[in-house]
């Protein structure tokens, strides 16, 4: 692993680095004909096999692009809300020094903390240990499974 400058590590944290979103609720409040609030249980279908082979199969998909690095492969990946606020060209700029700074990376180890509906927390592991994620955020768009850490 070369290190050469601290810039690529400052672009890479912040285009991959995960944060942890509580703003998901399972039950959420509904107002009454009184005016006092009563709670309202939403239900949520259960996780299926499926359902977690396509999320570790798009976040394995997402990483092996990034650190190919092919930035239209991996923005294909964003979610929507995340492909609004990165621009293209810093984008590919940050996998490119991504992978100078760090090389090839692959993950060697991934766990769904969370799966919910269509929103998930997943964490993984690298050799180089600063690019571990924990809890990082995956939202299902269209059916298919997409990076929301932006």
């Amino acid at each position: 692993m070369r290190l050469r400058t601290a810039a690529p590590v400052v672009v890479l944290l912040a285009a991959v680095a995960g944060c942890s979103s509580s703003g998901g609720h399972d039950a959420d409040p509904a107002p009454s004909a009184a005016g006092v609030t009563a709670s309202a249980t939403i239900t949520k279908p259960a996780a299926t096999p499926d359902d977690r082979a396509a999320l570790t199969a798009a976040v394995r998909a997402y990483s092996a692009a990034y650190f190919k690095p092919d930035p239209g492969t991996a923005g294909k990946l964003l979610s929507a809300r995340c492909r609004k606020t990165t621009n293209t060209e810093a984008y590919a700029a940050a996998l490119s020094g991504a992978v100078s700074t760090w090389g090839h990376q692959e993950i060697k180890s991934l766990t769904v903390d969370r799966l919910s509906g269509d929103m998930a927390l997943v964490s993984y592991t690298y050799d180089a240990g600063a690019l571990n994620q924990d809890g990082q955020p995956w939202v299902r768009e269209g059916g298919a499974w997409h990076y929301d850490a932006c």
